[in-house]
């Protein structure tokens, strides 16, 4: 893993990440989450100008799919404006305007590592995802 502060890791089912030989041999699930864990409002992107210009629905779609992102773990490897960290994977501040939605829901289902796959995410989040990746412009 490379995960660069200010991250915060914690798992489930009960693995402590002070002694990860505790965990046994198949933990389900570690989450990244950036900002400060004691903080009600977590660090996530802003919502742009041109997305709130675009009106209520966008705004909505873009601040569910930043949600998802967030929660996924995008931004510890990956930068969306001023948010995140710049890298090992590309900065993804315009990459709605490099890829389109089928491409971008193709990277997500079948990455080339190190990034994971999104594929088993559940279909709203996946759809949440892709959305607010198409709209960063």
């Amino acid at each position: 893993w490379l995960v660069a502060p200010p991250v915060v890791l914690s798992t489930v089912r009960g693995c402590r990440l002070k002694a990860p030989t505790e965990c046994g041999p198949n933990p389900r699930l570690l989450l990244f989450a950036l900002g400060n864990p004691n903080s009600s409002a977590p660090d996530e992107p802003p919502v742009p100008a041109s997305i709130r210009r675009a009106g209520a629905k966008t705004v909505a779609e873009y601040k569910a799919g930043r949600t998802v992102a967030f929660q996924s773990g995008c931004l510890a490897c990956h930068r969306i404006a001023s948010s995140g960290n710049k890298g090992p994977g590309p900065n993804l501040t315009h990459v709605g305007t490099h890829l389109t939605t089928g491409e971008i829901e193709r990277a997500l289902k079948r990455p080339r590592a190190p990034m994971p796959s999104f594929r088993n995410l559940p279909p709203r989040k996946f759809r949440e995802l892709v959305r607010f990746l198409a709209l960063l412009r």
